[in-house]
């Protein structure tokens, strides 16, 4: 029986605000007012792309979004790559069922680095932690065998400022991976602080924020690292 467009359109609304039960209603609010949009250019693009199989996830903001070399960088593990500008562990959870389940993966790879950076509006490490738990267990009710890697937030110049209050949430998502042996926390940090124990700055772009091709060169080699160990080879 067809589902006719009013009640296809209430169906759905009823759905993602199922999705979305347990968020506060303004987070909710606020991240589909201002990513909407892009989301539903993901889908898009999920529709219009066929996964590889035993596919590795990649979900997160700017160093996601931004990795070119993505493919070669973690071959032989085959990526799919969904990242977006921005993006935070606050609205990665909202929009964890839309980002997380129409794929087929053998792991996820979280990296959201926007959520601490110096404001006043900045989460808190038990905040943080909470959304990647939820956008987690999204991952492992759709795909039970399936494993979910966090990567650290990587330490900057342009927020050094605010790197102790990142320490902080980095050990907050560590502690949470501790908790469940599907969930594995990716550290970066000492392969990003020089000697004096600053961000090496010859890693970044010229903003000082995003990693440049050999930044991402440390970043793939620590990834790879960690999904080997766990996973063993790309089959």
């Amino acid at each position: 029986m067809k589902i006719a467009a009013p009640q296809f359109c209430l169906l759905f609304s009823l759905l993602a605000l199922a999705s979305c039960a347990g968020l506060d209603p303004e987070l909710v609010t606020k991240a589909e007012e201002k990513w909407g949009k892009t989301i539903a250019e993901l889908e898009a693009k999920d529709r219009a792309e066929k996964d590889p199989e035993n596919a590795i996830l990649f979900l997160g903001s700017s160093s996601i979004r931004l990795w070119d070399s993505i493919a070669e960088d973690m071959a032989p593990y085959p990526a799919i790559q969904r990242g977006y500008g921005g993006a935070k562990f606050s609205d990665g959870a909202v929009f964890a069922e839309r980002l997380i389940t129409p794929h087929r993966y053998r792991a996820v790879v979280m990296f959201f680095g926007n959520d601490v950076s110096g404001k006043e509006t900045d989460a808190t490490p038990e905040e943080v932690a909470g959304w990647f738990k939820r956008m987690a267990g999204v991952a492992t009710r759709h795909q039970p065998d399936a494993q979910i890697f966090c990567i650290a937030v990587t330490p900057t110049s342009s927020r050094w400022d605010a790197w102790p209050q990142v320490q902080e949430v980095n050990r907050a998502l560590a502690e949470a991976c501790n908790r469940d042996p599907r969930l594995h926390f990716i550290p970066t940090a000492t392969a990003f602080l020089g000697e004096n124990g600053k961000p090496m700055d010859r890693l970044f772009r010229d903003d000082r924020l995003h990693l440049n091709p050999s930044g991402y060169d440390v970043w793939a080699g620590i990834i790879k690292g960690h999904l080997s160990a766990v996973l063993g080879g790309a089959g």
